[in-house]
């Protein structure tokens, strides 16, 4: 047992451990069709359909976009009042619905023009992002109370229409199309910066049309990556920016359409798809899984349309495996050549693996790296605890050290901690938060702090 769990293990004392309550393979899907409004699709490991109360149809208005509580859904009672789902609602505004049609608030639209491109799971709240103009903002799951937090902005001679949307707490993602020339953008906004508004984090063209499908959904793979679903399968190092083409024009077998809903599915290797619509009412829409070895598997699901004349597809699609798995909080201090040190990892923290903590920055020669239970509380006092007085102004201690390890940098300057985690039932559900201390700063001692993550043990 390493030094980090040794801590961990001597730390938990009393501290309660959540039990494993997460069965594998659950997938929550939402269909859209324009006559019977929106549908979900409960699906289970063996790929039938469940019945659960309170996954009614919504009216028959345009469900656009779903947002799956990342945590509440999972358990064998799913919280179907954690579900938030985008509809139209009257001219000039959209609703936000829980599963079972409970209103729980509505956001003014700019004009006419203006719909719901998609909702992403925040906790507490669901983040959103409007489209053509670019708006996004956040609405509470209780109170319905509504934020716009930025917009995005679109270049002189064209316009980015935000396509879809996810969060790890700090940063705000959203995938943005523009036309002629056909690309998608990743815009990134840091809720620690709010004045710096929404900035480009990567550009990616695709390897082919339709530019309708060049981006349908954004979610989380391992190691924090951005993974988006459209014509393309594309990964995003949302700390570098550095876009990689997982695999080119995927078609759908029923239709062969790109797919029109995605998650990635980190713990399992794979990105799950839906999609494949056809028109009139014939054939229908396939759920399939890609992976980097396999590539496009054959579906294990096909729902047909079953409403001649009419047609449906998926708008959202969610599982059990990979959503908010991890968050980012907080903002660290000046490293030795001005910029925000950031923490990173590499790998899952899954039960039975290994997991790096690495110190993303340039010119830090070591690093230490502070592990605990709480990013609230401490022996040190309340979280954040203020490190002016040890003559380090801006800088933070945002975790509770509970457990401490030091790192030196190698020669290609990388700063790493590898934990090899327990296989033990017990842990699952634990949340451990991490930030490095880093030597190297902007202050009189010489040292820096990075921003903290929380990671989800599963």
């Amino acid at each position: 047992m390493n030094r980090f769990i040794a801590g961990i293990m001597a730390a938990l004392g009393a501290a309660p451990i959540a039990t494993a309550q997460v069965p594998p393979d659950w997938w929550l899907m939402l269909q859209y069709n324009p006559t019977l409004g929106g549908q979900f699709h409960l699906l289970t490991p063996s790929w039938t359909h469940v019945p659960v109360a309170g996954l009614v149809p919504l009216p028959t208005e345009a469900a656009l976009a779903m947002a799956a509580d990342g945590i509440a859904w999972r358990g064998v009672g799913l919280d179907v009042n954690r579900v938030v789902v985008g509809v139209t609602g009257s001219a000039g505004s959209w609703t936000a619905a829980v599963a079972s049609d409970q209103r729980i608030g509505s956001i003014p639209m700019v004009n006419f023009a203006s719909r719901v491109a998609a909702l992403a799971d925040d906790g507490d709240r669901v983040v959103w992002c409007e489209s053509p103009h670019g708006q996004v903002g956040t609405m509470d799951k209780q109170t319905g109370a509504v934020t716009t937090e930025f917009v995005i902005p679109s270049p002189p001679t064209n316009v980015r229409f935000p396509k879809a949307i996810a969060t790890n707490g700090r940063f705000v993602y959203v995938a943005t199309i523009q036309y002629s020339p056909d690309i998608t953008e990743v815009m990134v906004f840091d809720r620690e910066n709010p004045t710096a508004g929404a900035t480009l984090l990567a550009t990616i063209a695709p390897t082919s049309p339709p530019t309708t499908n060049l981006t349908n959904s954004i979610t989380f793979g391992a190691d924090g990556t951005l993974v988006l679903v459209g014509v393309d399968i594309v990964s995003v190092d949302p700390w570098t920016g550095v876009a990689t083409t997982l695999t080119p024009i995927v078609r759908m077998q029923s239709g062969s359409v790109p797919p029109t809903a995605g998650a990635a599915d980190p713990f399992h290797g794979r990105v799950g798809l839906a999609g494949g619509y056809q028109w009139a009412g014939v054939g229908g829409y396939d759920v399939a899984f890609w992976d980097p070895v396999a590539g496009l598997n054959p579906p294990v699901l096909t729902l047909t349309n079953g409403h001649p004349g009419t047609w449906r597809w998926p708008v959202g699609l969610d599982s059990n495996s990979g959503t908010r798995y991890f968050e980012i909080f907080g903002a660290g201090c000046p490293g030795p050549l001005g910029a925000e040190p950031r923490i990173r990892f590499r790998g899952l923290p899954a039960l039975g693996s290994n997991l790096a903590l690495e110190l993303d920055a340039a010119g830090v020669g070591s690093g230490l790296l502070l592990t605990g239970l709480s990013r609230t509380a401490s022996a040190l006092g309340p979280l954040p605890y203020s490190l002016a007085p040890f003559q380090m102004p801006g800088c933070f201690v945002r975790v509770s050290p509970d457990a401490t390890s030091f790192a030196i940098a190698n020669p290609a300057g990388l700063v790493a901690t590898t934990w090899s985690i327990p296989n033990s039932a017990s842990l699952a559900g634990l949340e451990i938060f991490c930030q490095y201390l880093a030597q190297g700063g902007q202050n009189p001692v010489n040292l820096s702090a990075t921003d903290g993550v929380v990671l989800r043990l599963r």
